[in-house]
């Protein structure tokens, strides 16, 4: 598992590279989730789009799962399309 997931993208992808087919998890940890957070209730990003970039360059970089305090907002956010 690699964590904080956000920061570490390129690791992320360095990891599954050298893993080959093995799977692994990235965790989206709490420190990454407040920051989102906090710039969503000051006006300076959309949450919305943001946490929905943000899961979306984890899963890019290779992550199989993603462990994410968004679990919820992400999960009704697909419900959505």
């Amino acid at each position: 598992m690699v964590k904080p997931a956000h920061a570490y993208l390129d690791m992320i992808q360095r990891i599954k590279s050298k893993l080959g087919g093995s799977t692994f998890a990235a965790y989206h940890v709490s420190g990454e989730y407040m920051l989102l957070k906090t710039a969503a209730m000051l006006g300076l990003v959309d949450e919305l789009t943001a946490f929905t970039e943000v899961t979306m360059a984890i899963k890019r970089a290779g992550a199989d799962y993603i462990i994410t305090y968004y679990a919820g907002e992400l999960a009704d956010s697909i419900h959505q399309f």
